[in-house]
């Protein structure tokens, strides 16, 4: 459809870079910008969608990775376990990461 110069007015991407870099995308800056719900979107996210200063694109979903950690296993071997916000030095001097 870009090939054609036809693309819809609301479409879904898998990398919305991509799709700005080539120019298939419009600046939804005005848009986003008198929304009262762009506030609630994370701040990450929104600079994720902005480029050169312009919302080009829109997230349609969020998803959470990280890590689960069985502390039963440190606490088996008298180890101390991970925790949020441990520094990569810290957590490097576990044995069991």
């Amino acid at each position: 459809m870009a090939a054609r110069g036809e693309l819809p007015d609301v479409w879904m991407v898998d990398h919305g870079p991509y799709y700005v870099a080539q120019g298939w995308t419009a600046d939804l800056t005005a848009l986003t910008a008198a929304d009262p719900d762009w506030q609630f979107v994370s701040s990450k996210v929104r600079e994720y969608m902005t480029l050169n200063d312009k919302v080009t694109f829109l997230p349609t979903a969020q998803y959470l990775q990280g890590y689960w950690v069985n502390t039963d296993l440190y606490e088996a071997a008298n180890l101390d376990a991970p925790t949020y916000g441990m520094s990569v030095d810290d957590s490097s001097r576990s044995p069991m990461l």
